[in-house]
């Protein structure tokens, strides 16, 4: 972490979050779309029951209008029938799309095979009974057989209704299952991105704000004319540890440049010294030669004056 530059800290942080968040997203996508085809098979299943109903509710028509025409010969409990026969048909041709299962598909054939058979039966009874056949068309619709077909024809259609019960139960379970594994993979995927993006905050933070503490501490010095101040510790090779390795190199470079007007004042010092030494002991001599340029005027005179006497005296 360290080695890495500021700028890749901040890309790699910022990039996990996105990463993140493009995980969440893609696990949206997938659920929703999960949840849609669970939903999709929910609804599907309902409405195969609703057909399966309607059957079932068209079947009881179709009986009870048979019955009610071979015992009364009413045309309305006729119509009854035939409005029955034709919506079964309807709703029949309406659930063979809808099933799925290899088993499903044999009980619907034997459900329409069966149901088939008890129409061509009540048919007979029907034609027997216009004959005026009644007792005829009584016993071939309560035959044991054409009962024996009834009872077949309940129970497929009671299986067929359970099966699908059971196929809508076991959709509703996978449209839960799918429900309750999107919340928790999105509340994984929050938690996680809440603590990744606090580690990366924090990580930067702790980076950014130390580096820049210490320098300020050390150019703080710097102003204040502090040029013997230890070293700023680098501890980052990003741009903010440069920064501060160039502040260092700074500092040092200026603490040798005072040093080194320092060392020369101190020469020029010492060579004043001397060059004034050197002029005190040049007016000391001229002082000297002076005094001594005087004492041999005074002795010119002297020997002028001498000179003179002698002069006189030879004359």
């Amino acid at each position: 972490m360290n080695s890495l530059s500021l700028k890749m800290k901040l890309g790699g942080g910022f990039g996990i979050l996105l990463l993140i968040i493009l995980c969440m997203g893609g696990n949206s996508y997938v659920s929703i779309n999960k949840l849609s085809d669970a939903a999709d098979d929910v609804v599907k299943q309902a409405n195969k029951k609703l057909i399966l109903d309607d059957a079932a509710l068209s079947l009881e028509m179709q009986s009870t209008g048979t019955r009610g025409f071979v015992l009364t010969a009413g045309d309305a409990l006729l119509k009854r029938r035939d409005r029955g026969v034709t919506q079964f048909k309807d709703a029949w041709d309406k659930l063979g799309p809808l099933l799925q299962t290899p088993a499903g598909k044999t009980l619907y054939q034997s459900v329409g095979q069966t149901a088939q058979k008890l129409t061509d039966v009540q048919q007979q009874a029907i034609d027997l009974r216009r004959a005026g056949k009644t007792n005829e068309a009584v016993a071939v619709l309560f035959a044991p057989d054409v009962m024996q077909i009834r009872a077949d024809l309940e129970a497929n259609m009671t299986d067929l209704v359970a099966r699908t019960d059971k196929l809508q139960k076991d959709s509703n379970e996978v449209r839960k299952a799918t429900e309750n594994s999107m919340e928790r993979t999105a509340i994984i995927l929050i938690s996680l991105g809440i603590v990744v993006g606090v580690a990366v905050a924090l990580l930067i933070a702790r980076s950014i704000s130390g580096n820049v503490g210490r320098m300020v501490t050390m150019i703080e010095e710097v102003a204040g004319n502090n040029l013997a101040i230890e070293d700023m510790e680098i501890t980052t090779k990003d741009e903010l540890g440069k920064a501060g390795s160039a502040l260092n190199k700074m500092k040092n470079n200026l603490r040798e440049v005072i040093q080194s007007i320092a060392s020369t004042a101190e020469h020029v010092a010492s060579a004043s010294e001397q060059i004034s030494s050197s002029a005190t002991l040049q007016a000391q001599g001229a002082e000297t030669q002076r005094d001594q340029a005087a004492q041999v005027a005074t002795a010119m005179q002297e020997m002028a004056s001498t000179v003179l006497q002698v002069s006189e005296n030879s004359n």
